[in-house]
């Protein structure tokens, strides 16, 4: 049995098998095992190569090459590869291609393709860790420089080879755990050229049609820093760093030399944003890429060790360190427990913390061994592990697992604090005891476990960084005296942050967001240039997630802060400046002030002073100084910070009241905007600046402060004077926190955003904003949608009623409740859902939609596209695009020309609204990793931190 279509593998990979061509030359018969070798199959004593003769596995002559073997049970990646001899071919303009078969193609999941000159230098590399072999015959095709589909074109692989003159090829095939089968049957090697039937018939894209338009924002994001002693004495700082490089890195700081170096992870380590990272007691340096734990000696700037503890935990979040210098660390999405010896460098895996929670975001070990771990979010616990037994043990009462996470620090007497619920609590031997409200919280111990964002400032001699300035590529160092700071500079390489979203705005022009760090671009269809407009400040990491247009306005659906931002593209960029510090800074306040009863912490990562009320007649004073002789008016400052469970604070100046309540709540985590009173008769001398903290619901007695000043003169505190461009226009941060799509409405008047639930919370809804009035409205997905799904994607039908599709996962920790989903009809005058179906029967997220008149267009995340008819009420088509890749955001545009484009991670379809049908326009020269616009005649999708256009056949102009 022939397979039929196309699962792309290369350039145009997996294909029914037409009849050879007359310009087809064949370079391997696949009947004889001359010249052809395993190489280095010592580790797998049932490797074989042979002959085949089962017609099955055979798609001309008599024979077929068979590769097969079992991985051992104690092994994690495991590869099986052969040497097959060709005649020296020229590939620089040629297709290579391949029939193969696998029967055991479950876990036969890597294949790679090499080719090498009579020299033995690689001229050419793909690779794949998702093959889609099959027991049917799949025909592969390959052209060099080229990545398609699956397969990864592989430019650093390349050694200087002849690309004209390739005598050997090399493949591969690779499974992961132990006791897997990989096996790989290959036939009719051959190579054709790259001509113009190639082209024509879309197999091979038309390099001329796509454009690369360059890096949309040249920026990394700065996940933490930290100052300390090395292995060898030397202060070091070392970040950690991220960018859609191939390769993650450190920049590693030696302060003494004044001198950073840009570290990169071994090659065979892809790069995954940095979460959690330690410094041992040693000086080593501990984080993770993805599933892979790595160890840096930061003196020699040598990685010591990489391994991957556990099989199917992809991110670690947190790290610790134990008495005995064991190093621990937690993963996310199914509370993953993972230790490092350094002495042994064995690596164990200790299984699941909590049975149901998904995030492990704080480890801590007490003198006894004992382990213990906070987890959420969305029933925080903390739970006590026994390294030596294995013996696992839920600590938190049940009464105190509300949404949220569990904190657990070391401390220096051997125990370990924990928080929850706003309860304090002693963690010893496993057990767990509640603090006193009285009792004063033990001093934490020195282990330097960093957190994303966290900023660990102070070198062991006393000296401090005073800034950690990325983007400027500065560090200040301060002095232990009065001594002038020293100012470090540094360069790095980056290839620029992720894009996330791209929509079309006024005048032709596509604008799109960059996510960690935040950047907001346009690309300009006139010219095909590309603008980096910088950051906003207060979204940090975080990103448009989808952006949407009027006639003058363009809009942005921002995580995580859940806000509904606008621009106008007619006025300038201004943005509010970044954060800074106004008279007495947060380190020096902590020094000087206190809270009764309760206790002050400088917060390093945040510079924050944090209050910490032991109960809500708390109280905190910070002394402020007047100069001069005599009595004169004094304007008063106050910089707050604002987080998720802050109270609020009655501010005083001694015993004057300052204006209305500060609230200190906020889902979006960040430093609040400077606040002024005043100008008020003070006189020369000391005055206390103090703040009552006030119960609400759902708050702890905590609050933050950053900076306060009195002063003479007025100052100009950021933006003032100036409207900033964008600027946010709506909030819903519980119930849209993670944004997927957002809508302006067909009566110009009012414009939405959805998405997911905040953190810990499942079902997601939609705000809507009434840009006449500015009045915000929420509907919730509990009360007003589909309880238990998010609305990810969203239309307008004919007469005004909304089309959704929803997505049945919690991706902030939550616990799903649906089972499929959903696209439903909003009846836009009364806000009531008014139809709702399974498109997809066993789909757990619709992608995208479009309408068309009253029929909808969708793609489901399994690739199936399909057509309802919102007069009918159903379905009326379906079929599977699997062939093309998977789906990314905002895959569907409707073109000028009344016809549906899809960009497909791996192809660019044509689809007639009619008739349902496509056309397959294009295989993709890079994966399609957002969508998406049409602007100039041109498809607009972002690969990574590029923008690239490709230029529609038929659809004038097409210029870049």
């Amino acid at each position: 049995m022939i397979r039929i279509g196309m699962i792309l593998l290369g350039l145009a990979a997996w294909a029914a098998v037409p009849a050879a061509t007359a310009a087809e030359t064949l370079l391997h018969a696949g009947e004889s095992l001359d010249g052809v070798a395993l190489v280095d199959s010592r580790s797998l004593p049932d490797a074989r190569l042979e002959v085949n003769t089962d017609p099955r596995f055979i798609s001309e002559g008599k024979g077929s090459l068979h590769l097969r073997a079992t991985t051992r049970p104690d092994t994690n990646i495991t590869y099986l590869s052969a040497d097959i001899p060709i005649p020296a071919t020229d590939f620089s303009e040629a297709i290579l291609e391949l029939d193969a078969w696998s029967a055991a193609p479950e876990s036969t999941r890597a294949f790679y393709v090499r080719g090498y000159d009579a020299a033995g230098r690689c001229a050419l590399s793909w690779m794949t860790w998702s093959a889609s072999l099959a027991t049917d015959v799949t025909r592969i095709q390959l052209v060099p420089e080229t990545r398609f589909g699956i397969m990864k074109w592989e430019p650093y692989e390349l050694k200087g080879g002849d690309r004209t003159a390739v005598t050997r090829l090399r493949v591969y095939i690779g499974a992961q755990g132990g006791e897997k089968v990989m096996d790989l049957y290959l036939d009719r090697i051959a190579v054709r050229p790259l001509d113009a039937e190639a082209f024509a018939s879309g197999l091979v894209p038309d390099r001329r049609r796509f454009t690369d338009h360059g890096v949309g924002a040249a920026a990394a994001e700065l996940r933490s820093v930290a100052a300390f002693k090395g292995p060898d004495g030397r202060p070091y700082v070392l970040s950690t760093i991220s960018d859609q490089g191939p390769r993650g890195s450190v920049l590693v700081t030696d302060v003494e030399a004044g001198q950073t170096h840009q570290v990169f992870c071994p090659p065979a380590i892809a790069q995954v944003d940095v979460f959690g990272s330690l410094v041992s007691s040693r000086g080593r340096f501990y984080y993770t890429q993805g599933p892979y734990l790595l160890e840096l000696d930061p003196s020699t700037r040598a990685w010591l060790f990489t391994g991957r503890p556990v099989p199917d935990t992809s991110v670690y979040l947190c790290f610790t360190e134990g008495p005995d210098g064991t190093i621990w660390f937690g993963g996310v999405y199914k509370t993953q427990l993972a230790s490092y010896n350094p002495d042994t460098q064995e690596l164990r895996d200790h299984g699941r913390l909590d049975p149901e929670e998904k995030y492990v975001s704080f480890l801590a070990v007490d003198r006894t061994g004992w382990l213990y771990g906070g987890i959420g979010t969305a029933r925080c616990n903390i739970v006590a592990y026994n390294p030596t037994t294995g013996e696992r043990r839920s600590l938190l009462p049940e009464e105190d697992r509300i949404l949220g996470t569990a904190i657990v620090y070391p401390a220096t007497d051997g125990t370990v604090y924990g928080a929850a619920n706003s309860k304090r609590w002693r963690l010893f031997e496993g057990r767990i005891e509640a603090m006193g409200a009285d009792e004063k919280r033990p001093e934490l111990a020195d282990v330097k476990a960093i957190r994303y964002g966290s900023k660990l400032y102070d070198l062991p001699d006393g000296r401090r960084v005073k800034r950690y300035d990325l983007d400027a590529g500065q560090i200040e160092i301060a002095a232990k005296d009065a001594a002038p700071a020293a100012n470090l500079a540094f360069t790095y390489a980056t290839e620029g942050a992720n894009i996330t979203s791209l929509g079309a705005g006024p005048d032709g022009i596509v604008y799109g967001s960059t996510s960690h760090p935040m950047h907001f671009l346009s690309y300009d269809s006139a010219d095909g240039t590309v603008k980096d407009f910088g950051p906003i400040p207060s979204i940090g990491g975080g990103n448009f997630c989808a952006i949407a247009a009027s006639e003058r306005l363009v809009f942005g659906a921002q995580y995580a802060a859940g806000q509904l931002w606008a621009f106008d593209p007619a006025k300038p960029w201004a943005v509010e400046g970044k954060p800074f510090t106004i008279g007495v800074a947060a380190r020096d306040l902590a020094d000087r002030g206190t809270v009764t009863p309760g206790h002050l912490t400088y917060l390093d990562g945040h510079d924050v002073v944090f209050i910490h009320g032991d109960n809500w007649s708390a109280e905190a004073a910070f002394p402020l100084e007047v100069a001069g002789d005599q009595t004169a008016p004094h304007y008063v400052y106050v910089q707050t910070f604002r987080h998720t469970n802050y109270s609020s604070v009655q501010l005083f100046l001694d015993d004057r009241p300052l204006g209305e309540p500060v609230v200190g709540r906020s889902e979006n985590t960040g430093i609040a905007p400077v606040l002024e009173f005043g100008p008020y008769p003070l006189a020369p001398g000391r005055h206390t600046l103090r703040l009552r903290l006030i119960e609400g619901t759902g708050e702890s007695p905590f609050f933050g402060i950053r900076s306060a000043l009195l002063s003479r003169e007025r100052v100009r505190t950021t933006g003032e004077g100036e409207k900033p461009n964008p600027r946010p226009i709506g909030q819903w941060q519980e119930d849209v926190c993670r944004p997927r799509t957002a809508l302006v409405h067909p009566d110009g008047r009012h414009v939405m955003m959805a998405g997911y639930a905040g953190y810990g919370r499942v079902g997601g809804g939609i705000g809507i904003v009434d840009l006449e009035t500015g009045e915000g409205t929420l509907l919730s997905a509990d009360k007003d949608l589909l309880p238990g799904h998010s609305c990810v994607t969203l239309k307008a039908l004919p007469g005004g009623d909304l089309v959704g599709g929803t997505a049945i996962d919690a991706p902030g920790g939550g616990h799903a409740t649906a089972t499929e989903a959903e696209i439903f009809i909003v009846d836009w005058a009364t806000r009531k859902v008014a139809f709702r179906m399974v498109p997809v029967p066993g789909a757990s997220t619709i992608v995208s939609l479009m309408t068309h008149g009253p029929m909808v267009y969708g793609l489901a995340n399994d690739a199936t596209f399909f057509v309802f008819d919102s007069r009918r009420r159903e379905v009326v088509h379906r079929e599977s695009y699997g062939r093309y890749g998977a789906v990314p955001r905002h895959a569907f545009q409707m073109g000028p020309d009344n016809q549906l484009y899809a960009i497909m991670g791996d192809a660019m379809l044509r689809i007639d609204p009619a008739t349902y049908t496509h056309r397959l326009l294009t295989w993709n020269l890079v994966r399609a990793s957002a969508g998406g616009a049409i602007a100039g005649g041109r498809l607009v999708f972002a690969h990574g931190s590029h923008v690239w256009s490709y230029a529609i056949p038929d659809l004038e102009p097409a210029k870049p």
